[in-house]
């Protein structure tokens, strides 16, 4: 997908809103929180209230890579090497059999990321700094919204 300018606009306003655990924003975010705002902002078209609420307490006690269960309605499983924007990276401890999800992000346009830290709040970065991590947290898996539905 390509964004518009206002849409761009709007996902680069969201730079240096402070992260605070479980947060859901407009004053601070989580990495849930900050993906899902995002997500709303590149695609209205989507629902995802619901799903969403229940899936980050999943996540955050252990994901299983490939487990579609742990997707919301909808979302598909996609390679990192096929990353497009509005795509979910989802960033964990890969500890053998049992991968354990800690973060996400969310995939921008032009090889950038929007995520939140601690310290820094939200950033947007490159993409390709996360995908070059090989030390205990680096990308698990990514995942994709469903495709936009068409007016008929």
């Amino acid at each position: 997908m390509t964004p518009s300018a206002k849409q761009r606009r709007a996902i680069q306003e969201l730079v240096g809103i402070p992260f605070a655990r479980a947060a859901r924003g407009p004053v601070s975010f989580d990495c849930l929180g900050l993906t899902l705002e995002g997500l709303a902002l590149l695609r209205p078209d989507l629902e995802l209230v619901d799903p969403w609420a229940e899936l980050g307490a999943k996540w955050l006690t252990g994901w299983r890579p490939g487990a579609g269960e742990h997707f919301p309605a909808g979302f598909v499983r996609v390679e990192l090497a096929e990353l497009e924007c509005g795509d979910v990276l989802l960033v964990g401890h890969d500890r053998g059999a049992f991968p354990s999800l800690t973060h996400l992000d969310l995939v921008l346009w032009g090889g950038l990321i929007l995520r939140t830290r601690k310290k820094t709040g939200a950033t947007i970065e490159p993409l390709s700094r996360i995908l070059r991590r090989r030390g205990s947290e680096r990308p698990l898996g990514a995942m994709r919204p469903p495709a936009e539905e068409l007016a008929t």
